[in-house]
């Protein structure tokens, strides 16, 4: 995704702008995944790494992304910890 592209997104949970995620919050997701205490927006555990993501203004919640499909699913949400 492009910078241009993502001035035009907006977290589907508050509405607020997005950021891509830096290296080191995509590490700590995944560590946090791996370890199994990596909790979606809905509450459910998340089994999956991710490769990147986009993170909302107030840095609570990552839009989680896997090759380069960014998953603005609600329920795919990640707490950001």
């Amino acid at each position: 995704m492009n910078a241009e592209v993502l001035k035009m997104m907006q977290c589907p949970v508050s509405g607020s702008a997005l950021e891509f995620a830096d290296d080191q919050l995509v590490q700590k997701t995944n560590e946090l995944v791996a370890a199994g205490t990596a909790e979606s927006h809905s509450g459910e555990s998340v089994s999956a790494s991710i490769d990147g993501g986009l993170v909302n203004a107030d840095r609570s919640l990552l839009v989680p992304a896997r090759g380069k499909i960014y998953c603005f699913n609600i329920e795919s949400l990640i707490k950001i910890k």
